[in-house]
């Protein structure tokens, strides 16, 4: 089993503050790199706390809930980066 979660941390440096420019041109946050739409969007779909961005604690609640849901499209180039994709 893949512990996603601690890659994708790995990725992000460990940083609750992590904040880069993605290939979109929006900015991914903290340690599931979520853009703003989308950790709303799936935090009010699966009726989770999302009022901070940079929290690595409400973040992997909805990328549990996501990956869960097979939603991996979401993180493409993270996937590829872990060997996932």
């Amino acid at each position: 089993t893949v512990n996603m979660g601690n890659k994708f941390r790995i990725l992000s440096r460990n940083r609750d503050n992590f904040r880069i420019l993605d290939t979109n041109g929006k900015y991914s946050y903290s340690c599931f790199q979520f853009q703003e739409a989308t950790f709303h969007r799936y935090g009010n779909l699966y009726n989770l706390p999302h009022e901070n961005i940079y929290s690595c604690k409400e973040q992997r609640e909805i990328a549990r809930k996501m990956i869960e849901d097979k939603l991996y499209s979401h993180w493409k180039n993270c996937m590829k980066k872990i060997g996932v994709l």
